[in-house]
């Protein structure tokens, strides 16, 4: 598959209005436009690539990349949004860890409010977390199958050594040949009907 055809706007503030600048592939050389808002660049651009390529502008199948002339600001945004975009990454790894970790402990038949002491959290979003549908898959999961990273098992046995909540047993963990592909829990079996208490 061919990379697509990138189209840069350089957008520069002008009384009130925003001076665009528009190349890319086909053009002869960099075209001015303007909008009013910088949400608007993208089709104005699409509209004068279109023109000048004498086509429609649904019928450009490429990239509009929009980046400001200041180069002071320009560096200040690229800064930033590479640590929103590592933060975001962050996030959505400790959501999936603890979503993880959730399900393994409301498998072994730890109460919301327990889990909730364990993890820093309210009974209430314990409570969330476990009626997600992924959480709700992983804990209809036959005993031996769960699947946890190696992160999560090294988690899940501090919890196990240290952990105050009574009867809490011993955490019985499988791990693979290799030690990097995903690891298995295997959990004590709960009795038929036991449901999850709040």
């Amino acid at each position: 598959m061919s990379e697509r055809d990138i189209y840069t706007i350089t957008a520069t503030r002008s009384d009130g209005w925003w001076a665009l600048t528009i190349s890319g592939p086909g053009l002869k050389r960099a075209y001015p436009t303007q909008v009013k808002r910088l949400e608007q660049a993208e089709e104005m651009a699409r509209d004068l690539v279109a023109t000048m390529l004498d086509t429609e502008p649904d019928k450009i199948d490429a990239d509009f990349c929009v980046r400001v002339a200041d180069e002071e600001i320009a560096r200040v945004l690229e800064t930033t949004l590479r640590a929103r975009l590592a933060a975001e990454l962050i996030r959505q790894q400790d959501a999936e860890a603890t979503r993880t970790i959730v399900a393994a402990l409301a498998n072994r038949g730890y109460v919301h409010r327990d889990i909730g002491f364990l993890l820093g959290m309210s009974h209430q979003a314990i409570s969330k977390l476990l009626d997600e549908s992924a959480v709700t898959q992983l804990l209809t999961s036959p005993p031996g199958t769960l699947p946890l990273s190696p992160e999560v098992i090294a988690a899940l046995e501090v919890l196990a050594e240290h952990s105050n909540v009574p009867d809490k047993g011993k955490l019985r963990l499988i791990r693979r040949p290799g030690g990097t592909t995903p690891s298995e829990a295997r959990p004590t079996r709960r009795r038929e009907g036991t449901r999850h208490p709040v």
